[in-house]
């Protein structure tokens, strides 16, 4: 069934008309330009008629729909995207029902359990460790973030291994593995990587944006002063 969901929804669809053409299809939690991310990863094309077969090989029909409940926040441009991809799967025959919840409700159920389907980014991912937090058997919450209790004894192998080796190459090549096999057995379905863009009055300087999404460049930004004013104005401005 999860496999049927990966091939139901459009994601270029989504990218193109509803983040603008601000985001690139993933396959995977890292972009390929990262050390340890893998470019040659087929992914889940868009294929409906896939995702029909799927399903009606795990059983399901027309009559014998699976009802799915698919929890987000009330945050209006996520409950967009959720009744888009509710649209989407309904067409493939996935019934869907979307449960909204104030933030603080809403990440207290996923980091509980409490959740059938939910979507959620990842803000800050720089390392391959971050495989081990997210999909490891040892971190099923509160321990990690394997909130839907991911249990694969090929993929802790493949973790274990990379995280004991000090060869740059040997960790790559597991890692490129463990990420195959991730989206073989599809504990997540990846979505897509979002755009990042920072607006910057010309009175700061030393903010850099971060490939990762994150904000840490704030601590280095530094204030110049208001822009083209003496300093009578400064004073009068700021006593």
């Amino acid at each position: 069934v999860r496999k049927a969901i990966a091939h139901a929804i459009d994601r270029e669809h989504i990218i193109q008309f509803v983040l603008r053409g601000r985001a690139r299809v993933a396959q995977t939690l890292f972009p390929p330009e990262h050390w340890a991310g893998h470019a040659s990863l087929p992914g889940y094309a868009y294929d409906p008629e896939e995702a029909k077969r799927l399903l009606k090989e795990a059983g399901y029909d027309h009559n014998h729909r699976p009802s799915i409940t698919y929890k987000t926040s009330t945050d209006p441009f996520r409950l967009r995207l959720a009744t888009i991809i509710q649209y989407q799967l309904a067409q493939v025959g996935i019934d869907v029902s979307i449960q909204s919840h104030d933030w603080g409700t809403f990440y207290g159920d996923i980091k509980s359990g409490r959740f059938q389907m939910y979507s959620l980014a990842w803000v800050g991912v720089k390392s391959p460790d971050i495989f081990r937090y997210a999909f490891h058997s040892d971190a099923i919450p509160p321990i990690g973030a394997n909130r839907g209790h991911f249990a694969d004894v090929v993929a802790d192998r493949l973790m274990t291994q990379a995280e004991r080796t000090r060869d740059r190459q040997e960790q790559q090549a597991l890692y490129r593995t463990l990420q195959a096999r991730l989206l073989d057995t599809l504990p997540y379905v990846p979505l897509w990587f979002e755009d990042h863009y920072a607006l910057a009055s010309s009175t700061i300087t030393g903010y850099q944006l971060s490939a990762d999404g994150n904000f840490d460049g704030l601590s280095q930004v530094r204030w110049m002063g208001p822009p083209s004013v003496s300093p009578k104005q400064i004073a009068r401005h700021y006593p």
